[in-house]
């Protein structure tokens, strides 16, 4: 008897954890349905055959990791030492990489750092991380680039990660018409400015019109969408110089004749793996590109008579490349 009852039980407790999860799920793709997104995993129901590699090295990029769900458990444990007032538990997101320190959000969205975790020569809202008495907001101040189609006004994100339609834009449309021409973003084929707002979108500095959120937001809630203008969500600091990661903030400011070149000349958006910074080559043959060209109509470097152009990367000595 007390066998059968114990097996009630635990067919009773199973069953409403099944339940809860399909009730997540169910409430996760009502979310997505609702706002036109799909999530990467429908991308790569088509796109991992038709692009294998470019689905492989996304997986493994920096874009694809810059945040993940609670339940990801690579070196979290090890981790979590570091804060003993959070359990794995509570955990909604892990944001960062394995070489420089994760963060960890909470489920009231408060951003955990570990003991002595701190940015240096960040900019806002990651100089504020790990200083005394401060308490960051993830909500406002990390998921609208470290997440994919964050609705600052429902409080809610598509998938973490920057993932394809945080570059494509919402893929409902291209998903329910079979992949037909015309229903995705393909930033390769926007005018230039246009393709370079999709990058900058998060490789900026400034706020959005609020004056809040270190990121775009449109209609006072919605993502900025690919292939819109950013403007309408963000407004640009102009800084003079160039923290890691703000670069289309100064970039932008260059004067002709750079004003057709594109942040994917230079950088891979689905990441090379294993190449700094997502950099389509990780040596000087990228920037000969264009510098070794005489019918590009830009400066010239003679390999021979420029000292160390043939041994170091042209960034040893050219420290401020997006700035012309």
């Amino acid at each position: 008897m007390r066998s059968k009852f114990l097996l009630i039980v635990s067919i009773t407790i199973i069953g409403a954890a099944v339940i809860s999860q399909c009730s997540i799920f169910s409430q996760a793709r009502s979310f997505r349905e609702d706002t036109g997104y799909t999530g990467s995993e429908q991308c790569c129901c088509c796109h991992g055959s038709l692009h294998p590699e470019i689905i492989r090295q996304w997986k493994a990029s920096s874009h694809h990791l810059t945040m993940k769900s609670g339940s990801w458990e690579k070196d979290i444990p090890a981790n979590l030492k570091l804060i003993p007032s959070l359990e794995k538990e509570d955990i909604l997101a892990v944001i960062g990489h394995e070489d420089g320190g994760y963060l960890f959000v909470g489920l009231d969205f408060q951003v955990f750092p570990p003991e002595g975790f701190r940015l240096e020569g960040s900019f806002p809202p990651h100089d504020e991380i790990g200083l005394e008495g401060k308490k960051l907001d993830a909500g406002q101040s990390c998921f609208g680039c470290h997440a994919t189609g964050y609705f600052v006004s429902r409080k809610k994100y598509v998938e973490p990660g920057v993932a394809c339609e945080a570059c494509h834009g919402p893929g409902r449309k291209h998903v329910d018409s079979g992949g037909a021409e015309g229903t995705i973003v393909n930033p390769a084929r926007l005018p230039p400015d246009r393709n370079r707002m999709v990058c900058g979108q998060c490789h900026s500095i400034g706020k959005d019109p609020s004056g809040v959120h270190p990121f775009p937001v449109i209609n006072r809630g919605e993502p900025y969408r690919p292939g819109h203008d950013l403007t309408l969500g963000f407004v640009d600091s102009r800084p003079v110089t160039t923290p890691k990661g703000g670069e289309y903030s100064t970039f932008v400011l260059s004067p002709e004749p750079y004003s057709n070149q594109l942040c994917t000349d230079c950088h891979d958006p689905h990441g090379k793996t294993g190449n700094p910074s997502m950099l389509g080559d990780p040596t000087s043959a990228l920037c000969k590109r264009c510098h070794w060209n005489p019918l590009s109509g830009i400066a010239q470097v003679d390999e021979e008579r420029h000292w160390g152009a043939h041994k170091y990367p042209c960034w040893y000595c050219h420290e401020y490349t997006h700035v012309h």
